[in-house]
């Protein structure tokens, strides 16, 4: 028998609950009313949790199920899945830690679920620039890799989520979040919100040290782009000035 980590923390809690109930048991038979009367809470507390546990387990037994029978399209095979580092600082890291942790610790996942396949990372560096993510995509398609992680910079999201639409890719992001990327029904899926309430956060912490006139400099790409297009109509709404904004290219290391 397989102990999942749900059903291990329910029979824990379940020991701890018989524990509780048998200590409040006794202290009532002993005279001990207000004991039992204090405990009673806890143990239904503890129940509760019990039940929720147990239809947790009983999701992800189903989940499991359900698994199995969406990759028998797949039994044998080999599956790529792609990552993108955004620049080269991150690049050597990154590969180091897929390929010796995640890889390794997703086939073994997979294999004690018993499902017969395994899967394989991709891993590529974008050298901080936006069409060369692009043509890393372009080059993951042709090797079969439709899922893949990257776009960890706005401006190479932007440069690519056209084409992975148009090729039914799916693309996640583990750090993009200009609001421009915030669209409806894409293959886009990022893991941080959007941006969207910076600006409004700037525009009155800026507000409230009496600043009344700003030239900005901005990351010329669409999260510098993302952000100054709503903080300039906020700021001045509150009656502030943006006199100038200076806009440097994205891939400027010397300043």
């Amino acid at each position: 028998m397989v102990w999942s980590k749900s059903l291990i923390v329910a029979v824990t809690v379940i020991l701890v609950a018989t524990s509780l109930a048998g200590g409040a048991y006794f202290g009532y038979q002993s005279g001990y009313a207000g004991s039992q009367q204090q405990a009673s809470p806890e143990v239904q507390r503890l129940t509760d949790e019990i039940q929720r546990l147990t239809e947790i387990n009983a999701n992800v037994t189903d989940e499991n199920e359900a698994l199995r029978k969406a990759t028998s399209s797949i039994a044998g095979k080999t599956v790529k899945i792609g990552y993108i580092a955004p620049d080269t600082a991150t690049y050597t890291p990154t590969k180091v830690f897929m390929e010796t942790v995640v890889q390794p610790d997703l086939n073994a996942y997979a294999s004690s679920l018993g499902l017969d396949v395994s899967f394989e990372f991709v891993i590529m560096d974008a050298n901080g620039q936006a069409n060369t993510h692009l043509e890393l995509v372009q080059k993951l398609r042709n090797e079969n890799a439709r899922i893949f992680i990257g776009s960890g910079w706005s401006s190479q999201g932007c440069a690519t989520l056209s084409y992975a639409n148009a090729n039914k890719m799916l693309m996640i992001s583990p750090s993009s979040t200009s609001p421009t990327l915030a669209i409806a029904n894409d293959r886009f899926f990022r893991m941080c919100p959007a941006d969207t309430a910076m600006p409004p956060a700037l525009a009155d912490a800026i507000w409230s040290y009496g600043i009344r006139e700003v030239i900005v400099i901005q990351r010329g790409d669409s999260w510098g782009d993302g952000i100054i297009n709503q903080f300039t109509p906020l700021f001045t709404a509150n009656g502030g000035t943006v006199s100038e904004v200076v806009r440097y290219p994205a891939e400027t290391t010397d300043f």
